[in-house]
């Protein structure tokens, strides 16, 4: 009976070193494997915080860019709110004017331009091929271009017309672009509507490439056409544009603008365009006011527009804005 207890209980004590063995075994097993996850999650870890740190030293490499580049454009656009004339300049050659200017993008691929000889002044709203800088670059040419066309001429002593300028503007940007054929024709150019005021005559000469005269008289809206071809390379390169002459009064208004105001989105469902229609029907409604009072209303409709859905969010501008109203 000794016997057979303490074989028993060395047969127990074996069985149960055994159970310690293995259990000791697949701790040591289960360890090893958490010591090895453990490893990898550190190394994952310093993965990760190497990549947090790349990413926030790109992140200030992209940011410095971006102000730099900000502050290159914001220098642009003093160069080119310099090469077109001040509010101060047009009112001085018109009288009353007014010039409403919003670019996409900092700098403007719209522009205006102005200048007076005698008793002649010549006048432009202008919208060039794309916006931000692709468009200021075409601008600052058109500007450049349009200078030189006047410096050249003896305006007060030569037959001039808007028509011809606008004939001549198109050869020269053809020639600086180097626009040769529709097999190597980049499709940079501009439209615009040109007018040239004789005050001494009191007529005005009206040419417009895509772009049309909005005049009123009594608070009635008048459109003139433009010719169907731009400023640039086109189909027609070789067709004349057409000169327009209206006998103005006192009291007269005429409107020259880009596409951006028209094209604009917004709406109640947020997607339809302001369109032509409504922007004469609104120029028609506020030409009894003053130009104070029309820059603000026009501001207030293309804004009401945009946020028209109701949403905290407006519909973004798509494109430069320029409208310009004179008075006569």
């Amino acid at each position: 009976m000794l016997a057979f207890i303490i074989w028993k209980g060395l047969h127990k004590k074996r069985k149960n070193n055994e159970l310690l063995a293995k259990q000791k075994a697949e701790i040591w097993q289960k360890n090893n494997e958490l010591k090895i996850q453990n490893q990898k999650i550190m190394a994952q870890r310093d993965e990760i915080m190497a990549q947090r740190d790349e990413i926030e030293s790109q992140r200030s490499q992209l940011s410095e860019a971006n102000s730099r580049i900000t502050a290159s454009i914001r220098y642009a656009q003093r160069i080119q709110t310099a090469a077109v004339p001040s509010e101060e300049m047009m009112n001085r050659i018109f009288g009353e004017c007014m010039i409403f200017w919003r670019p996409l993008n900092i700098v403007s691929g719209d522009f205006y331009w102005a200048t007076q000889t005698g008793d002649y002044k010549l006048v432009t709203a202008a919208d060039c091929t794309g916006h931000g800088v692709p468009g200021a670059f075409m601008s600052m040419l058109g500007v450049s271009t349009l200078n030189d066309i006047a410096a050249q001429k003896n305006i007060e002593n030569e037959t001039i017309t808007a028509a011809g300028i606008l004939n001549e503007l198109r050869d020269k940007i053809i020639a600086a672009l180097r626009q040769s054929g529709p097999q190597r024709e980049t499709q940079d150019g501009m439209d615009m509507a040109l007018c040239i005021i004789n005050s001494k005559t009191s007529e005005l000469q009206y040419a417009g490439a895509n772009r049309p005269l909005w005049f009123v008289r009594n608070y009635q809206l008048i459109e003139y056409k433009a010719d169907r071809m731009p400023v640039g390379y086109h189909i027609r390169k070789n067709g004349l544009f057409t000169n327009h002459i209206i006998k103005i009064e006192q009291g007269d208004m005429v409107y020259m603008s880009s596409d951006g105001l028209s094209d604009q989105f917004g709406g109640e469902n947020g997607v339809s365009k302001f369109g032509t229609k409504q922007l004469k029907e609104l120029l028609e409604k506020i030409s009894p006011l003053n130009f104070t009072d029309q820059k603000k209303l026009l501001e207030d409709s293309i804004d009401g527009w945009r946020s028209a859905n109701g949403t905290r969010e407006a519909a973004p501008q798509l494109d430069d804005q320029i409208l310009l109203g004179l008075k006569f």
